[in-house]
């Protein structure tokens, strides 16, 4: 067994959405939240169960950032080689406050390359 098989062997996936400092969660093509984690509730201000089958950029994205952000969202996902993007939007948190971010974006594909969802992760300065 690989060095990295055994760390992944005592790390699950809950347990690092769980724990992270970063705000993560997947998105669909349409922009769709399919899974955010416990950061992303607590920056958001409500429960994941709340925030999961909402539109990312029509419910938690400032108006005068949202269709720019969407639109730089589908369009990388138009592009046929490109799996990593970045995009630098804000995000309201749970007090109504806009809080700049520097979002990394991965395109989750199936094995026969057909795009599943999106995965985004980004940090959100909290002072």
């Amino acid at each position: 067994m690989s060095n990295s098989n055994t760390v992944l062997s005592y790390v699950s996936t809950e347990n690092i959405l769980r724990d992270s400092d970063e705000l993560i969660l997947f998105i669909s093509r349409t922009g769709t939240i399919v899974l955010i984690n416990d950061r992303g509730s607590e920056i958001l201000g409500c429960p994941a169960d709340e925030i999961t089958g909402k539109n990312w950029f029509n419910d938690f994205i400032p108006d005068s950032y949202r269709d720019q952000a969407a639109d730089e969202f589908r369009d990388n996902l138009n592009e046929p080689v490109k799996s990593v993007f970045q995009q630098d939007y804000p995000v309201l948190s749970g007090q109504g406050i806009d809080k700049p971010v520097s979002w990394h974006n991965r395109i989750i594909t199936d094995e026969d390359g057909i795009l599943m969802c999106v995965l985004v992760s980004g940090h959100v300065n909290d002072e």
